[in-house]
């Protein structure tokens, strides 16, 4: 690995790590703007309060993005639905570890319950604000046709061009939903889980 690429992995684990233990309580955002966040860093390390969790989904937006470019809406949808349910995982799975859940409990409770359950009922039982009900509802939508997509069932395809034709209209609809619900799940995740500090935080990691 040249020396980019070290660049490159010591700025995402470092990144990993404090917005980690930021999202825990652990690093306040006087911690992020001053002067000892290497300090405080090297001592989480020393103690090992910390947990490296990497993150997929900015390559997983890029591959939804890449396959909607190539009018492949059906892959396009598969990746989308797995970005929406990685980001759903990770805000879950954020609030569980504050509340001191152990992590075999933690990956039980998320393996167990449906999307539609975690974008539902559980928000509400760990005291997270609601997912708003049309975004949640493109959620959903996504998940659905991934199921579709993977199980599939070898229907017949409309013998009509116009029953293609309203097919690929209703996947396009749907793609343009999902983006913008892309949006609103960063914007959940900045507000709800970092307090708006996301930026704050990547900034401060980079910085030289």
């Amino acid at each position: 690995m040249d020396s980019a690429g070290i660049d490159k992995l010591r700025q995402e684990l470092l990144e990993s790590i404090v917005s980690d233990a930021f999202s825990q309580g652990i690093i306040s955002s006087e911690d992020i703007s001053g002067k000892r966040l290497a300090e405080k860093v090297l001592e989480l390390i020393k103690h090992a309060h910390i947990e490296v969790i990497i993150d997929h989904r900015e390559s997983i937006l890029e591959a939804a993005i890449a396959y909607l470019k190539k009018d492949q809406p059906d892959f396009s949808l598969l990746v989308f639905a797995t970005y929406f349910e990685h980001s759903i995982n990770y805000i879950l799975a954020t609030a569980l570890r504050k509340r001191k859940i152990q992590q075999k409990t933690l990956i039980e409770i998320i393996r167990s319950l449906t999307l539609e359950a975690k974008t539902g009922w559980a928000f509400e039982l760990l005291e997270l604000p609601v997912i708003n009900p049309a975004h949640r509802k493109v959620i959903l939508a996504v998940a659905n046709e991934r199921n579709s997509f993977v199980h599939y069932k070898w229907k017949p395809n409309p013998d009509e061009p116009t029953g293609h034709d309203k097919e690929d209209a209703r996947l396009t609809v749907l793609l343009t939903s999902a983006r913008k619900s892309v949006t609103y799940i960063r914007m959940y995740e900045s507000r709800y889980i970092f307090a708006k500090h996301k930026k704050a935080i990547r900034s401060a990691v980079r910085a030289p």
